[in-house]
């Protein structure tokens, strides 16, 4: 049929006309996302457990890469820093269960170490458990050498890459023991990316769109 008779047979209407999103059939909202490439935020946060029997007293063990964004282009962002401690068992009166969490954060084709950006800790009795949580840390500076800079709390972070991963310390004696669950969430403060509201995941960032 020639294009003419199909416009006819439409009507006029162009035939691009025709075809609109939501108009695909009552299977297309349940289409897998994720059959053209990985959302981007797959990277941007997980939760890791962490277990410690302390055959000496005291120690710290660090954990694998929490979070990993690569946004392509810089951009302010949100965190939650959360440790979890499910147990804790202890001889004395209480131990000590404190999270650090390091940041490797970059913009261009320079970034900066920065160790301890966050710290949760709390004191803990015999089959202890609580949530310690912060959206916001308390920077570290100084506007003159020996002055103390008081600066409110930050609740962003400026940066194009991050790394992010945390350091458990369990102060305590021999044969106690620690059971906990450490995690790292980023989100961008402001999001916009078109292709993403379509559910058009690439597996990448589309090269700082």
């Amino acid at each position: 049929m020639r294009r003419r008779d199909l416009l006819q047979a439409f009507g006029g209407m162009p035939l691009v006309a025709m075809i609109q999103p939501g108009c695909q059939g009552p299977d297309a909202d349940e289409e897998d996302d994720m059959s053209r490439g990985l959302p981007p935020w797959h990277m941007w946060g997980v939760d890791q457990s962490v277990n410690i029997a302390l055959t000496t007293p005291n120690l710290t063990v660090p954990t694998s890469q929490l979070a990993k964004v690569h946004y392509k282009h810089p951009t302010s962002w949100r965190f939650l820093f959360f440790c979890n401690v499910t147990h804790v068992t202890t001889v004395g009166a209480t131990d000590t269960v404190t999270a650090f969490f390091d940041l490797i954060v970059g913009v261009g084709r320079s970034q900066v170490n920065i160790p301890a950006f966050a710290t949760l800790t709390g004191p803990f009795g015999n089959n202890g458990n609580g949530m310690l949580w912060t959206s916001a840390t308390q920077p570290v500076g100084a506007a003159t050498p020996g002055a103390t800079l008081i600066t409110p709390n930050i609740d962003t972070v400026v940066a194009e890459d991050i790394q992010c991963s945390a350091r458990v310390f369990f102060g305590g004696n021999v044969t106690d023991s620690l059971a906990c669950i450490v995690g790292a969430f980023f989100a961008p403060e402001v999001h916009v990316r078109p292709d993403w509201f379509v559910h058009d995941f690439q597996g990448d960032e589309q090269q700082g769109r």
